[in-house]
């Protein structure tokens, strides 16, 4: 097949993706050309990109710093700032050890193949984010996938290669369907064998869970040096930018000495650092953040009863990809901003909407939105 017949043959399956011109007037609303839409396709959870805090760190580490990194975190591109970061995160986290990213898709496909050995084994969730699928197959490692959050399958995978060293690769929460994984489980299935380590992607559960510290702490669980933790800053945080955190020092050294996603980057801006760095403190001294968002979940699902996420990721599944798309455009004309979400980003017949909340958001907001959706007869 050339490839305007794979063009074609993709635009028909109603999978054509464009991109919009627009950008955010605040935490609840975005403006494109054609219009100002209520937003709820943002991952901007608590607002923190437009907070007042946050901005004015950013503007001020400007002024004094510039904008870029200019180089490397080896050449001379880690900043005071990177450090004071990568400290808060320590302590906030309670974890010896944190490495800074320029995003979560490098962090997660420079790591994977950073720890995954030459004849080892990668186990790794079927919905897990692509940047995950991209790490274990760009790795050395042999790669299984098992149906999502099947435990039983995995531990029967687990058992079948249990003569070299694995990697088991699961999401905190699932960005697609807002789902919190068995990390405790997990857990238990990793520490029964000192070959394996446990590699967690809380993107979406970091600054929204257990008071912003993520998925490894709602659970309460303990730190283990068989645990390797990837956090972003461009969700809740409302910045750019990634993490990784452990509890070993020689897995630390191994990713800082070797993860080329780090060592050959220019490092993350320091603005970005400066914003985290704010982000964080707001999130520890307004709480209230958190429970808006919590109340605005609970809400949601009083009006819209088939969906049951804890989290602000509220998957609204269509199944036919067309029908997401129709449905989407329908909301569009009603100046709602809800983006149909289609294969491959999903499984085929799994297209859907997948609905954001986030602390701003109104109840006259949610109202609007639900009252549209029974409209279109969801």
């Amino acid at each position: 097949m050339n490839r305007q017949t794979h063009l074609d043959a993709y635009r028909a399956k109603h999978l054509w993706r464009t991109r919009q011109v627009g950008y955010s007037l605040s935490p609840r609303e975005l403006w494109t050309p054609d219009g100002v839409y209520l937003n709820f396709s943002s991952n901007d959870y608590l607002g923190l990109s437009h907070h007042p805090f946050v901005k004015e760190s950013s503007i001020k580490t400007i002024e004094q710093y510039g904008v870029g990194a200019s180089a490397s975190p080896f050449t001379g591109g880690y900043h005071v700032l990177h450090e004071a970061l990568e400290a808060s995160l320590r302590s906030w986290l309670n974890v010896p050890y944190v490495i800074l990213f320029s995003n979560g898709y490098l962090a997660n496909v420079g790591v994977l193949q950073t720890l995954s050995e030459r004849h080892g084994h990668i186990f790794l969730d079927k919905l897990a984010h692509a940047s995950l699928i991209d790490g274990a197959q760009l790795s050395r490692a042999s790669t299984h996938r098992f149906p999502h959050q099947d435990l039983e399958a995995l531990n029967e995978l687990l058992l079948k290669h249990s003569s070299k060293s694995s990697l088991i690769v699961s999401e905190g929460v699932y960005s697609m369907d807002g789902d919190i994984s068995p990390l405790p489980d997990l857990l238990t299935l990793t520490q029964a064998s000192k070959k394996r380590l446990l590699y967690i992607d809380d993107a979406h559960g970091f600054g929204v869970l257990a008071g912003g510290r993520g998925a490894w702490h709602h659970h309460a669980l303990p730190g283990d040096q068989q645990v390797i933790l990837m956090g972003t800053l461009s969700k809740a945080l409302g910045s750019s930018g990634a993490f990784v955190a452990c509890y070993d020092e020689a897995i630390y050294q191994t990713i800082l000495q070797f993860t080329r996603t780090h060592l050959f980057n220019t490092a993350l801006p320091p603005l970005c650092a400066a914003a985290s760095l704010a982000a964080i403190e707001v999130i520890k001294k307004e709480p209230q953040l958190l429970q808006q968002l919590a109340d605005n979940i609970r809400f949601f699902q009083t009006m819209i009863k088939s969906i049951q996420s804890k989290t602000p990721i509220q998957p609204l599944i269509i199944g036919d990809a067309e029908k997401a798309l129709e449905l989407s455009l329908i909301l569009r004309k009603k100046n709602i901003w809800l983006q149909a979400i289609r294969p491959p980003t999903v499984p085929a017949n799994k297209s859907r909407l997948r609905i954001t909340l986030n602390a701003h958001h109104t109840e006259s907001d949610l109202e609007r939105l639900c009252t549209q959706l029974l409209k279109a007869g969801v």
